[in-house]
């Protein structure tokens, strides 16, 4: 089993150059004019990196730590509030586990492209169904193509 995690952002304010590309690019910045900092809001952050390579300065990095992905046959976690949680989604053999709140229609349907199943949980670690506006969007648009999500 793959369990995936996600890796938000952060800036070193002192290689900061202040030219604000990173406000273009992603919307999960903003600058603080009294203050003169760009700042990353680290929640809403998906991690995907394109503010990283865009830096000129190389002031933006991913926050890591050891654990990109587990690979396990059997994890031992206890549902928890997911405010801060990183984890994206478990990936099966024949299904993917999303968390309701990081739930990537995108990569749902690239996974449902490669024959596997989709579920949302309330948590990925948890047995509760995710009943969530996403998903159901996510299930008429492949109802439309005529796609099963068995």
């Amino acid at each position: 089993m793959l369990l995936y995690k996600q890796f938000p952002v952060s800036i070193d304010q002192e290689k900061c150059s202040k030219c604000r590309i990173c406000l273009s690019i992603c919307d999960c910045f903003s600058y603080d004019k009294e203050k003169k900092i760009v700042s990353v809001n680290d929640i809403s952050c998906k991690g995907c990196g394109v503010c990283v390579a865009s830096c000129p300065s190389s002031a933006i990095y991913h926050i890591q730590d050891e654990s990109f992905f587990y690979l396990s046959e059997k994890i031992e976690v206890n549902e928890f509030e997911c405010e801060k949680c990183l984890y994206e989604f478990i990936e099966k053999e024949n299904s993917v586990i999303f968390c309701e709140r990081r739930f990537d229609i995108g990569i749902a349907i690239e996974k449902l492209y490669e024959g596997k199943k989709i579920e949302v949980r309330k948590c990925i670690f948890s047995d509760k169904i995710s009943d969530s506006e996403k998903f159901k969007k996510f299930s008429k648009i492949i109802h439309l193509f005529g796609v099963k999500n068995d």
